[in-house]
């Protein structure tokens, strides 16, 4: 969407990766009996995001964030439409927060051309261009009640 930045990922497996998961489990087993619950697994794995070399949670901006997880989405709808021939939507919540109005256009042009659905919420409608789609519709909610 006209930057370029270089993005590195990491899963952190939630267990010890040199032992393995067997024998995580059963190295605490003991503990995990008497405490209820497993302490080690794929409950706890971690996605590690790195912006530019930098851990994203400490050097990325509100903005990068949210642009770094809409990217990993839209990777994924990319994915699903190219390699498994699968339809999908995309729901993006407040789509305007965290970004400045450059990003908001290009983030919406790029959602406008893209063959799925797209449901996007706002708090004010006039922070989404809609001038991108050729279709849409828009509707309005206020304490409960839906109009359009």
């Amino acid at each position: 969407m006209g930057e370029n930045h270089h993005v590195n990922l990491v899963l952190e497996s939630g267990w010890d990766g040199d032992a393995g998961f067997a024998a995580s489990l059963h190295q605490d087993r003991e503990r995990d009996c008497a405490r209820g619950f497993t302490h080690n697994g794929p409950q706890r794995a971690d996605l590690q995001i790195a912006l530019n070399a930098q851990v994203s949670r400490v050097g990325a901006s509100h903005g990068q964030c949210k642009m770094l997880v809409i990217a990993l989405r839209l990777a994924q709808i990319r994915y699903l439409l190219e390699s498994r021939n699968r339809n999908c939507c995309l729901l993006i919540d407040d789509l305007a927060a965290e970004l400045d109005s450059e990003h908001r256009a290009r983030l919406t042009g790029f959602l406008a051309s893209l063959p799925i659905q797209v449901f996007v919420t706002a708090t004010e409608s006039s922070l989404i261009d809609r001038e991108s789609w050729s279709s849409h519709k828009t509707f309005h909610v206020e304490h409960g009640t839906i109009s359009n």
